[in-house]
C-alpha cells in the first residue's frame, strides 16, 4: 500500500509542476484571455499543491489536525471560486469586444 501512496505523490507532485509551469507561461501573457487562463491554472495548481500536501503527510504516517485539513480546503474552495469568476469576467469582456 505504501508504494501506491508514495506512486500517487510522485503523480500528483508531476502535475501540479506541470501547472505551476503553465502558470508561469500565461503570466507573461499580456492578452486577456491568457491572464483568465493564468488564473484557471494558478487555482489549478493551489488545490493540486494542497492534495500533494495530504498525500506527502499519507506517505509519513501523519494524521493532519482536522483544523489545517479544513484550512487547507477553504483554501482550495477559494482559489477555484477566485479563478472562476476572474474567468467568467474575462469572457464577458471577450465577448464584448
Amino acid at each position: 500500500m505504501q508504494l501506491l501512496f508514495k506512486v500517487t505523490l510522485l503523480f500528483g507532485v508531476i502535475c501540479a509542476g506541470y501547472s505551476a509551469y503553465r502558470f508561469v507561461f500565461f503570466l507573461k501573457s499580456d492578452r486577456l484571455a491568457g491572464k483568465a487562463v493564468m488564473w484557471m491554472i494558478g487555482g489549478e495548481f493551489v488545490g493540486l499543491a494542497a492534495y500533494c500536501f495530504f498525500a506527502t503527510l499519507e506517505v509519513m504516517g501523519i494524521d493532519p489536525d482536522p483544523l489545517v485539513s479544513t484550512l487547507l480546503r477553504n483554501i482550495v474552495f477559494a482559489s477555484a471560486l477566485a479563478a472562476s469568476i476572474h474567468m467568467s469576467g474575462a469572457i464577458r469582456k471577450i465577448g464584448d469586444d
